[in-house]
């Protein structure tokens, strides 16, 4: 008897494997780079490296137990139900200590309020490799029903995110509402995604779309494609709350700039009577 990851692994084309780890390993140095400059911003040049350090850990953590539970393999005879369930389990739980921390420790909320918001916006553009969707539809390898609206939503996502980025950086009149929108049609996306993806929603979006008989969502749970919803989809949910926190506070992009402006003169004077602030060269 093949193992899940058998089957399904056999239809996933190279190329698309490569595409989906590169986008995903990619995302993980993205986010990095992001609390790394905002710790350095903020802290001594030693809080900082922690900070840095600890989060890297726990991204390095993350994305190995990602790889790992898509790998590992399965009987074909699996109960996809299951799968489902708990692939909906992981997103909902790391979404929820992933955004909850803000209210429980000051370092995280300070290093997160301290990214800016554009970047934020921008981190979403990873969105558009889901056009993948789109190629897989047409060799067989993933059904209508998932393919159409994940592809084109992903799409959609990644471009408003980009022009909410662009349009916040120029500190444009409707910055803020632009960037709201852009959330929320990506918070939209990804539940219809998820939706389709574990069956919730497959009866619906089959009466729209369609679905050939001998396509099926199942390799969304083993490697490649399964990499998706167990990192960058929590992820992506995690950013898309975190900035809609902070423009909820704003009422205006400059009103950001000038805050963000602030915090950095106070820390930068912190630094300079803090001992271990060490200077950095």
């Amino acid at each position: 008897m093949k193992e899940v990851s058998e089957v399904y692994g056999e239809n996933v084309p190279v190329w698309a494997a490569v595409v989906v780890v590169l986008v995903i390993v990619t995302t993980a140095i993205v986010a990095w780079a992001g609390v790394r400059s905002a710790a350095r911003s903020l802290f001594s040049t030693r809080k900082a490296a922690r900070v840095s350090t600890l989060f890297a850990a726990v991204m390095a953590a993350w994305l190995a137990a990602a790889f790992l539970i898509t790998l590992v393999p399965r009987p074909e005879t699996a109960n996809a139900a299951t799968g489902a369930v708990i692939v909906l389990g992981w997103n909902v739980a790391l979404t929820a200590v992933g955004y909850g921390l803000r209210f429980v420790s000051g370092t995280y909320r300070e290093v997160i309020d301290g990214i800016p918001q554009q970047l934020l916006l921008a981190f979403q553009s990873y969105r558009l490799v889901g056009a993948i969707f789109l190629p897989l539809l047409a060799l067989g390898v993933l059904p209508a029903f998932f393919a159409v609206p994940a592809g084109a939503g992903d799409i959609v996502a990644g471009l408003a995110a980009l022009g909410a980025a662009y349009l916040y950086a120029r500190s444009r009149a409707w910055a803020r509402g632009a960037a709201v929108g852009a959330n929320l049609i990506g918070m939209l996306d990804f539940v219809v995604a998820l939706g389709a993806g574990s069956g919730i929603l497959a009866a619906p979006l089959q009466a729209v779309f369609g679905a050939a008989p001998a396509t099926t969502t199942g390799l969304l749970s083993v490697f490649p494609l399964g990499l998706i919803p167990l990192f960058v989809v929590p992820l992506g949910f995690i950013v898309h709350l975190q900035s809609l926190t902070r423009l909820a506070r704003q009422t205006s992009p400059e009103t950001a700039w000038s805050t963000r402006a602030v915090r950095s003169v106070e820390s930068a004077k912190t630094r300079r009577h803090d001992p271990a602030g060490e200077r950095r060269p």
